[in-house]
């Protein structure tokens, strides 16, 4: 065996090797992105998930609130109702002219 036989196959094995480090590094990369799109899309699915949880708990509370606001409003409703039949029959009570006010403040009061 000579020098130039121990140099071919010298080359030949860094050929081999390099060509063989280049397929590990592309199959490497290919399949990183594959995993990184798997990934992606289960925090994607994660986060939907936590987003759907979220908009039901508002929905839950707005209508929490308008059954409120409506409970409320009916209230008024019926209050102020009340209020002015109140006021519509002391003005009947009262009838116009015959109002006497006492002329001191402090009575008056």
């Amino acid at each position: 065996m000579d020098l130039s036989q121990v140099l071919s196959i010298a080359t030949a094995c860094i050929v081999s090797a390099g060509g063989v480090g280049g397929i590990a590094i592309a199959v490497i990369k290919f399949s990183s992105n594959i995993i990184a799109e798997r990934i992606s899309v289960k925090y994607e699915n994660k986060l939907e998930r936590a987003l759907e949880k979220y908009k039901t708990e508002l929905s839950k509370k707005e209508y929490v609130s308008q059954v409120k606001f409506d409970a409320e409003f009916e209230i008024y409703r019926t209050l102020s109702k009340g209020f002015s039949t109140a006021v519509k029959n002391i003005i009947l009570m009262i009838p116009d002219g015959k109002a006497y006010f006492p002329a001191d403040k402090d009575k008056r009061i």
